[in-house]
């Protein structure tokens, strides 16, 4: 772990302009979204530390919306640097490094590397358990000890997407029961 990062200060532009982008991202302007998130990038790079939590969070929203954007290659080397960055810092349990699992996920799935993606969403919740028992996805309860719902739930949505989407194109209907059995677990 890296102490110092967690002591340091934000510094305020960049922090405005990702909130800026994140506003605009939920707004759906895309576009404007996307100059902001550059210009906090631009500030980032003199203002805040390498190894900051202001970083993770801002590589991991930015390349959220490049994926939004359907833009899996400029998102991939931001993806990348938030996962490296979240262990260094946190360790494997976090909802952040989940966050950033899950951008991991939608960047394979983007690609049509359907496998990857699964494989990256389960370790999204994975870092969102603390049960010692492994939780099988689509198998019995829910784990215990359960870090963030909110989290854990986006993430097992996003599995159970890409199991429906991997049973209809190779009609295997284990898939597509496995899916459908995430389904009932978010709700």
């Amino acid at each position: 772990a890296i102490p110092l990062s967690k002591q340091k200060e934000p510094s305020p532009l960049p922090l405005r302009y990702s909130n800026m982008a994140n506003a605009y991202r939920e707004m759906k302007q895309y576009g404007i979204s996307e100059e902001y998130f550059e210009r906090a990038m631009t500030c980032e790079k003199t203002e805040v530390r390498k190894d900051s939590i202001e970083r993770i969070i801002l590589l991991t929203d930015y390349s959220g919306l490049l994926l939004d954007l359907n833009k899996p290659a400029r998102a991939k080397p931001l993806i990348e640097q938030a996962l490296t960055l979240c262990n260094g810092i946190w360790g494997s349990r976090n909802p952040q490094l989940a966050e950033v699992q899950l951008n991991k996920g939608r960047y394979f799935e983007l690609s049509g590397q359907l496998d990857n993606a699964i494989f990256w969403y389960k370790q999204s919740l994975l870092s969102l358990y603390t049960d010692r028992q492994e939780y099988i996805p689509g198998t019995g309860t829910l784990p215990e000890k359960i870090i963030s719902r909110q989290h854990f739930l986006v993430s097992l949505k996003a599995l159970a997407k890409v199991y429906s989407r991997k049973s209809a194109l190779t009609g295997h209907i284990d898939h597509l029961t496995t899916g459908l059995t995430l389904y009932e677990q978010c709700v």
